[in-house]
């Protein structure tokens, strides 16, 4: 987790970012920390959304049947 951390702050707009961070949120998963790791793809997606990363992270989410969109409730 500390290595993904570390490319993901001192390189975010490396080449190699996507990939960390899609490697972060399935090891987050891995981990049972269900809410963090569908976090991080959402966020994936949102930051690099025509990575073949972001695609196998959408794979994922709707594999898991999680909206790749959380729904936001709007003004009342």
């Amino acid at each position: 987790m500390k290595a993904f951390n570390a490319v993901l702050e001192a390189f975010p707009g490396s080449p190699k970012a996507p990939a960390a961070q899609l490697r972060k949120g399935f090891a987050l998963l891995q981990m049972n920390r269900k809410d963090a790791g569908i976090n991080e793809l959402r966020q994936l997606i949102k930051r690099h959304p025509q990575t073949p990363e972001a695609a196998q992270a959408r794979t994922k989410l709707n594999g898991m049947g999680v909206r790749i969109n959380p729904v936001t409730p709007g003004p009342r």
